[in-house]
C-alpha cells in the first residue's frame, strides 16, 4: 500500500463517532450485493451530512449504510500560469 493510501487508511473512523451537527464529510458504504439499487450493491464513498433532519444520511442507501466516515480533505491550493503552488 502506498503511503498515500495508507494515511488515508487510517482516517476512517466508525460511524458511530461521526459529526451529527450538518458537517460535510466523506462515507464509506461497503455496499450489499443483494440490495435493488445497483448503485448500492457496490462499495461506495459519498460526501453527505448527518443532522437532526437527516439522522441517517441525506445520500445514504437504506440497504447499505455507511460504516466509516472521515473529514474532508482540504482543497487543492491554486496553481499558477506555469503550475506551481501559490502559498
Amino acid at each position: 500500500m502506498s503511503d498515500l493510501s495508507s494515511l488515508i487508511a487510517d482516517q476512517w473512523q466508525p460511524i458511530d463517532s461521526a459529526p451529527r451537527d450538518g458537517t460535510t464529510c466523506l462515507f464509506y458504504s461497503p455496499g450489499n450485493r443483494s440490495a435493488w439499487n445497483r448503485n448500492a450493491a457496490e462499495s461506495h464513498i459519498s460526501v453527505d451530512l448527518f443532522s437532526e433532519r437527516w439522522p441517517r444520511g441525506m445520500l445514504q442507501y437504506p440497504e447499505a449504510p455507511y460504516t466509516h466516515w472521515m473529514p474532508l480533505p482540504s482543497p487543492p491550493r491554486a496553481l499558477d500560469q506555469k503550475g506551481s503552488s501559490n502559498g
